[in-house]
């Protein structure tokens, strides 16, 4: 008995000593730990009740970006729609200047083929006007003469 009692004091007197010196832990070290721990319990306070107008900051947020979205959808939608309409537009105008330009070449093209032909026409009769003219010349000619000479007693010489 006396050895467990002799335990028991040494029990005892090991565990005081603990106790009066404590974990191993410095005052110091544990008081800058609270106060740390105690900063960042106020800090998680104020962030939590920050939380619900950050959340609606961020609602606003993402709703301004979706209408910002469908707006330049609907600009390119219809800047593409007007590209397409001005395209044509302009092709209709070119086509239809193209086709203006094709008619006038082809009525140009039947004028000189009318004029060629009338030029033709015109050249054979000349020429024939000119073999009809010769022929009459000379059966003119030929009278003029035989008449010259039956008139030439009853005609006035020309002074």
């Amino acid at each position: 008995m006396k050895l467990s009692q002799s335990l028991h004091l040494w029990i005892v007197v090991a565990l005081s000593v603990l106790l009066i010196s404590g974990c191993g832990v410095d005052k110091e070290e544990h008081e800058k730990v609270v106060s740390e721990l105690n900063k960042v319990k106020a800090d998680l306070e104020k962030a939590t009740k920050d939380l619900p107008d950050a959340n609606a900051a961020l609602e606003k947020a993402n709703a301004r970006i979706e209408e910002l979205e469908k707006a330049l959808a609907e600009t390119e939608a219809k800047l593409e729609s007007e590209l397409k309409e001005a395209d044509k537009t302009a092709s209709t105008a070119i086509e239809e200047q193209l086709a203006a330009s094709k008619k006038k070449v082809q009525e140009l093209q039947e004028n000189l083929k009318t004029l060629a032909e009338e030029n033709s026409t015109l050249k054979n009769m000349l020429d024939k006007l000119k073999e009809q003219y010769e022929a009459i010349k000379e059966k003119v000619g030929d009278s003029v003469e035989s008449l010259k000479g039956n008139l030439s007693g009853v005609l006035p010489k020309a002074q």
